[in-house]
């Protein structure tokens, strides 16, 4: 019997019977599957839940497209006073450097 979880994938993607396979035909027919893949994401259960899918890397790249800034540009989006932060900080912020023997 399906968990839970396990309902509520299927009932949030639902995925033709053709789209479908069991790891073990999965393996033995991987190059058709990948075949499949290039139209459809493909879907393989194992013990009957959905487990992981492969998709074409094309579909692929959309999914993990890096990122078009770098990280210094990213951080110059930072919302305006965001430096307001502190003020919900539970403690006194000291940016006085400690005395340290060489």
């Amino acid at each position: 019997m399906p968990t839970t979880a396990a309902k509520r994938r299927e009932s949030d993607i639902t995925t033709p019977e053709s789209s479908t396979w069991q790891l073990q035909e999965a393996k033995n027919k991987f190059s058709e599957v990948v075949r499949r893949a290039q139209k459809e994401p493909q879907v393989v259960t194992v013990h009957g839940e959905p487990t992981v899918a492969v998709i074409s890397y094309d579909k692929y790249r959309e999914v993990v497209r890096p990122p078009k800034m770098s990280f210094l540009e990213l951080m110059a989006t930072c919302p305006p006073g965001a430096e307001e932060l502190e003020k919900y900080m539970d403690y006194e912020f000291d940016a006085t450097p400690r005395e340290v023997e060489f």
